[in-house]
């Protein structure tokens, strides 16, 4: 069953609100979206992540979970989808390069928006760079009633992608969510919820911090 701070999660989307949530580490990301899909059925859900690895375990729970009603894409896997949908061709998209020839082409001649989620959650957030905020300003629909919920999730802790210096990870992207991404909520206001508890930390390795 949901945690306190689950419930709250759920309750704000629920009640018709994007939803920013600071999620420290361990405290169950992949589990929560799991329980929005099981509680919100008719909901079409899409989790988006920076990387394969992470793509591929949130999967990998959702299926044994048997929710058939969301599935988790990379940035790069779902900037190909898009760019396919809106071309006469198949647009494979795996690498920074073939992001930025995407968007290249996108500024001349724009995608089609996502639209056929009713719900869009950020995951990692605090590792979302400039380039793929810019490629969700395409992909997701703007200034609409129609858009989708986005609830954005990360804890800027945890920031690991600052290394680039042409494309660095910017942590506003997640401390800033409800402003970064005004142009999608179509409408709706924000709430903010936190993710606290850790079921990965033990109690000896608490006491010893």
């Amino acid at each position: 069953s949901p945690s306190q701070e689950q419930e709250e999660i759920l309750a704000a989307l629920r009640e018709g609100f994007h939803v920013q949530v600071i999620a420290l580490a361990g405290t169950g990301k992949t589990t929560t979206a799991s329980l929005i899909a099981k509680q919100r059925a008719e909901l079409r859900i899409l989790v988006l992540t920076y990387n394969r690895v992470l793509a591929d375990e949130s999967n990998r729970v959702f299926r044994q979970h048997r929710l058939h009603n969301i599935r988790c894409s990379t940035y790069h896997e779902q900037i190909g989808r898009v760019a396919t949908a809106s071309a006469s061709k198949r647009i494979v998209c795996r690498t920074d390069t073939d992001v930025q020839n995407v968007l290249d082409n996108w500024t001349v001649h724009p995608p089609l928006p996502i639209r056929n989620y009713d719900l869009i959650i950020l995951d990692e957030t605090q590792d979302m760079t400039a380039t793929r905020r810019e490629a969700l300003k395409y992909m997701l629909p703007s200034h609409s009633p129609s858009s989708p919920k986005l609830v954005v999730m990360g804890d800027w802790h945890q920031c690991i992608y600052l290394y680039d210096k042409n494309d660095p990870a910017e942590t506003k992207f997640l401390v800033d969510a409800p402003e970064e991404f005004r142009d999608h909520a179509g409408g709706r206001e924000w709430r903010a919820r936190s993710l606290t508890v850790s079921y990965r930390l033990t109690p000896q390795v608490a006491r010893f911090i």
